[in-house]
């Protein structure tokens, strides 16, 4: 349990860390959104838990804002594709991914 705490208590939003970025959103994306819907578990109730996860690091572990949205956004969108079973929204999943890539690319 010490790892989860761990987790909670180092926000990163990867800025010089193009694959760690990559590594750290798929963990939200489908092992917490997707892991939890398929398991059942409604979306308000993903979509909550994982909003007081993300406000506890914002508010006491100085978490920035944007990351906490995209965060967010990754970990639902997963979930809503699970859920109601969108392949689709596995390829916005990857636009997304690789938009997040490149912009933490560093400058050649």
């Amino acid at each position: 349990m010490n790892w989860l705490v761990d987790l909670l208590k180092s926000p990163s939003s990867f800025q010089s860390d193009p694959w760690g970025y990559v590594r750290n959103q798929m963990g939200h994306a489908y092992i917490v959104g997707g892991g939890l819907a398929l398991l059942g578990v409604p979306l308000w109730l993903i979509f909550a838990g994982y909003l007081a996860w993300e406000a506890t690091q914002y508010f006491a572990f100085r978490a920035e804002l944007w990351d906490n949205f995209d965060d967010i956004a990754h970990v639902m969108l997963i979930a809503v594709a699970a859920q109601f079973r969108i392949p689709e929204l596995l390829l916005c999943h990857a636009l997304f991914v690789a938009a997040g890539f490149f912009c933490r690319r560093p400058a050649a």
